[in-house]
């Protein structure tokens, strides 16, 4: 994930990011970065990757933002 975002910077592509802790690559160096705030750091990983789901998954569906008719 390090280098692909170092090779995206020299490329001057955006980075978007959704993170569960703010010290992180990607939070740090992201052009437009979500934090899953977590109060309880034991379930940081699961909960983080069901938002970048859910909040991708939103991407990919909105109107304006897909390509093709979606299938269901």
């Amino acid at each position: 994930m390090v280098e692909s975002i170092k090779l995206a910077k020299i490329k001057k592509a955006k980075i978007y990011g959704i993170v569960g802790k703010k010290n992180g690559y990607t939070y740090l160096k992201g052009d437009i970065v979500i934090n899953v705030d977590l109060k309880n750091s034991e379930f940081l990983t699961p909960i983080s990757e069901s938002m970048q789901a859910v909040i991708w998954h939103c991407l990919v569906s909105h109107p304006f933002l897909k390509m093709n008719k979606t299938k269901w």
